[in-house]
């Protein structure tokens, strides 16, 4: 025999459903965090191709364009022309492995109080 009353058996249910609903609202949240988490991780990919390195041997930047490059062991700005390349503050032949475009300049005003 059934020893719970009518009472129990609506308790028991109630506490069926909140759990249920617990559970499901824990789970909605989870999906929206793994959204979140998946729009913030695809924006860093992007990000971080926009700023790779590109192998100087398969690419070039357009002639006479400031880029960061590296020869291997430093880095340092550079343009190219006419197949040649040099160290912007120099004007030194350079050999160049890697480059990749100047990064935007941040939003940031000086302030008269800042030291040059």
């Amino acid at each position: 025999m059934n020893s719970q009353t009518p009472n129990t058996d609506r308790m028991v249910k109630n506490m069926k459903d909140w759990h249920f609903s617990a559970r499901a609202r824990n789970l909605a949240m989870l999906c929206r965090n793994l959204e979140r988490e998946q729009r913030r991780l695809l924006a860093s990919a992007s990000y971080s191709a926009a700023v790779a390195w590109i192998d100087a041997a398969r690419e070039m930047p357009d002639d006479e364009i400031t880029v960061l490059a590296t020869d291997g062991t430093d880095v340092f700005t550079a343009w190219h022309a006419d197949h040649v390349w040099r160290e912007c503050h120099t004007a030194e032949l350079r050999q160049v492995a890697h480059w990749m475009d100047l990064p935007d300049l941040p939003n940031a005003e000086l302030s008269d109080s800042r030291p040059l």
